[in-house]
């Protein structure tokens, strides 16, 4: 804005003379602009230096007057000599708004001689003063950092840097100021930068060089340096580190200034995910996996990637079965015994073993706790089991060939005996000859028989063949059979054993009458008359006598069946045999005799 002040004056020197009246004299102390009586704006916290109001003349020789400084004029006839102060001669009260005097506004004011005697210059003469009232502006950038504003607060992240930048309209910049967290205020020479994660509150301005004061700004920022800190809470079974595909990882992230803005997951160094509900595991294979997660705020502070290492098990326990004490597979089936007892053990990949279950024909499920032996009736059988270890995987009913077609075999072989030979009873003994051969016999329905054993006389013996027993008299024979697991049944019996044959007896029915002398055996032999009878006779100590036979001159056997009648005359041998009911037999010696 230009103004031009009129103003009369005489330069001596010169023997110039012109008038030039001056307006907005009636500018008066006491309105003094509003920068002069306001109290200063809050501080950023430190002190201000103190400015002054002045005026500055350029390298060209502008003069430059602060726009609230009062105006003297004073005239000279020479550079260097008497300065005389110009007052107003118009009316007094002018004279009373001269002395000072004050520029009305800012802008390029003029103060003119007018000289109506010369062409040259045409009419005026005119002298600039440039008047500032207007204090410069100073403008702050950010750099180097991110920002975020929420809720009324500015955030900044890492290499934050501030950089003033001021200017001027007229008299130009003096200085800017600038305070960092209530520190006084002190010239700003080079950009400002955060290391320290804390608010701050920076306030600066800038003085123009005839003192007009910027009023001071203030910004209030956040340094967040911090990155955020993601906790996991793992939910589903696990043991420790061991995961059952039941799991699931929630992520949450805190952040204490600027907030977070995303967490990020990623599954055994795969691609990094945006989070956006929990993390399932269950669609991994078994084995070792790990996963990898990070949270970033609103100014892009990251989390140092964290992991959760961890063994994913899916896979249940594998149980085996196992057969203890009585067993035997036959056709396909596993025969057992009511003293046999089911053992079923298991392992398992990494958590362990937790319980083993089972169920006998489809019916409730058992938890195993140790061998057991099954309580049901006889016949077949089906025992199917399954474990669960310690994340909860619970494997499918299954059975394996010892325990899936199990009979169960309660019943003991049925026995007997009989012999081969000769054998005779009477009253409610047995008799035998060592001849006659023992036989023992068994049978079994079920398993089958697995063995025949006996003991005679105290001494045991396994069964094969029929046996023998050679030594006369009493004996006892205890046995039993063994089916093949190892159902028992047992008998006894005894029994003579008669080796002896009848004693023979003879004689006739008188006296002999003499004796004869035989020279072909030099031996006597009684002498009996034509009409004797012979008696023949035997006695058997065990069975009793059966039969006897006798020959005659070594004739022809003939059965006795009585008295031998009607001997012809000569010299006789007699032979005798008698049997028992076993077929024991004994024989005379050669009997001589004469018939006279």
């Amino acid at each position: 804005m230009k103004k031009v002040h009129n103003l009369l004056f005489l330069l001596v020197l010169y023997g110039i003379c012109f008038y030039s009246p001056l307006y907005g004299q009636d500018k008066v102390a006491e309105d003094a602009p509003k920068s002069m009586t306001d109290p200063l704006v809050p501080k950023a916290g430190g002190k201000k230096p103190v400015h002054e109001k002045k005026t500055f003349q350029d390298k060209d020789n502008k003069i430059y007057w602060q726009v609230d400084l009062p105006v003297y004029l004073q005239i000279s006839s020479s550079p260097n000599g008497e300065q005389h102060p110009l007052k107003t001669v118009k009316t007094k009260a002018m004279e009373s708004h001269a002395n000072p005097m004050y520029f009305d506004g800012h802008g390029v004011h003029y103060i003119k001689h007018q000289d109506y005697g010369h062409t040259i210059p045409e009419h005026e003469v005119a002298f600039e003063v440039y008047v500032d009232g207007i204090a410069p502006v100073t403008r702050i950038t950010f750099e180097g950092a991110p920002v975020h504003v929420t809720g009324g607060t500015t955030y900044y992240g890492k290499g934050l840097r501030t950089r003033l930048e001021a200017t001027d309209e007229m008299s130009g910049l003096d200085n800017t100021l600038h305070s960092l967290n209530g520190a006084d205020y002190a010239p700003y020479k080079a950009e400002q930068a955060y290391t320290t994660e804390q608010t701050y509150t920076y306030g600066f301005y800038s003085v123009d060089r005839v003192g007009n004061v910027e009023k001071e700004k203030i910004k209030t920022f956040v340094l967040d340096l911090t990155p955020p800190v993601t906790e996991n809470t793992i939910t589903g079974t696990r043991l420790d580190q061991i995961f059952s595909p039941k799991v699931n990882v929630a992520l949450k992230a805190t952040d204490k200034l600027s907030g977070v803005k995303q967490i990020s997951w990623q599954i055994d160094n795969g691609k990094f995910l945006p989070y956006t509900k929990n993390i399932w595991v269950g669609y991994l294979k078994d084995g070792e996996h790990s996963i990898q997660y990070k949270a970033i705020d609103q100014v892009k502070n990251e989390e140092v990637e964290k992991t959760i290492k961890f063994y994913l098990d899916k896979t249940a326990p594998v149980v085996t079965a196992s057969i203890q004490g009585d067993q035997y597979a036959k056709g396909g089936k596993t025969y057992i015994s009511e003293r046999s007892k089911i053992a079923l053990s298991a392992t398992d990949n990494k958590a362990g073993v937790d319980k083993i279950y089972y169920s006998l024909d489809e019916g409730a499920q058992l938890t195993y706790n140790s061998p057991f032996q099954l309580n049901a009736k006889q016949g077949t059988h089906q025992l199917r089991f399954r474990g669960i270890d310690k994340v909860e995987n619970l494997g499918a009913y299954q059975t394996d060939e010892a325990v899936g077609n199990l009979y169960l075999d309660l019943s003991a072989p049925q026995i007997s005996h009989d012999f081969i030979g000769a054998q005779f009873s009477t009253r409610d003994t047995l008799f035998i000859t060592s001849e006659t051969q023992v036989r023992l016999k068994a049978s079994d329905y079920q398993s089958g028989v697995q063995k025949i054993g006996y003991q005679l006389d105290g001494q045991e013996s396994t069964f094969e063949t029929p046996f023998t027993i050679e030594k006369d008299g009493y004996h006892e024979v205890d046995y039993y059979a063994l089916d093949q697991v190892n159902n028992k049944k047992e008998g006894d019996f005894f029994l003579v054993v008669d080796n002896e044959g009848p004693e023979i007896f003879h004689h006739f029915s008188m006296n002999h009458i003499g004796v004869a002398k035989l020279d072909d055996i030099n031996k006597e032999v009684p002498v009996y008359s034509p009409h004797n009878l012979l008696y023949l006779a035997a006695t058997d100590a065990a069975v009793g006598t059966n039969q006897i036979y006798y020959s005659l001159d070594g004739g022809a056997e003939k059965l006795y069946t009585g008295p031998i009648k009607n001997l012809s005359k000569g010299f006789k041998t007699l032979e005798i045999r008698a049997t028992d009911h076993l077929g024991n037999e004994s024989k005379s010696e050669v009997i001589h005799f004469m018939i006279k």
